[in-house]
């Protein structure tokens, strides 16, 4: 079974219906953007862990910066100024 999870701005919950090791893939937000310059690529890792049936998984998706703040859960802050140097 493959689950995926998108960006609400809120914790999100798994619930655990089997005992087993799960595989877990998860990317890092992406960087704000302005213009023609791209914000950062999130972080990339991927692992398995064992978890028991009827546990729960706390997944916390993060959001793309803006000019003013970054992301919600880690999403960098854009650039607002000049980047010529």
């Amino acid at each position: 079974v493959r689950l995926e999870f998108d960006y609400t701005g809120e914790e999100q919950i798994f619930n655990v219906g089997r005992t087993g090791t799960y595989k877990l893939e998860i990317w890092g937000a992406q960087g704000g953007s302005r213009s023609s310059y791209i914000g950062g690529y999130g972080g990339f890792s991927q692992g398995k862990i064992k978890l028991e049936k009827n546990s729960q998984l706390f997944i916390n998706v993060g959001g793309t910066g803006t000019s003013k703040v970054g992301g919600y859960n880690g999403g960098g802050t854009r650039t607002s100024g000049d980047t010529t140097g």
